[in-house]
This record gives structure tokens, sequence and C-alpha cells, in this order.
């Protein structure tokens, strides 16, 4: 097996466990602190409070599923 894969397949449900252990005991909710976001040729979107660059000019604010 690739020695990288092995490593995933065993750091996995470590990581997993920890996230959900750790989402489970928090009873606060997180506060989202953004860095100010500087444009001078783009717009700038908001959405819930939160602002997303416009690069490819369109007004929307676009998630490509699956592309991250």
């Amino acid at each position: 097996m690739n020695s990288k894969l092995s490593y995933a397949v065993k750091v996995l449900p470590a990581i997993l466990m920890t996230l959900l252990s750790s989402n489970l005991s928090c009873k606060q909710q997180t506060k989202i602190v953004q860095p100010e976001l500087g444009t001078k040729s783009v717009m700038i979107l908001n959405l819930n409070n939160l602002q997303f660059k416009d690069l490819n000019k369109n007004g929307k604010l676009d998630f490509l599923a699956g592309r991250y």
C-alpha cells in the first residue's frame, strides 16, 4: 500500500474522533473573525456577515462542489 495512503488510513480515525468530541463538548458558538478584504478591481459580496471577493465578476457567490 502507498505509504501516504497507509498513513492517512492510520491517522484519519483519530482526527475524526477529535473533531467529533470537540464539537459535541462545545456549547458556545465560535465567532468567525475575518481579515479585512482589500480590493481594487472586484466587488466584495456580503453573505451572512461574511465577505467574499467576486473574482469572476458575476455578482453572485459561486461554490464549486467537490472542487476544493
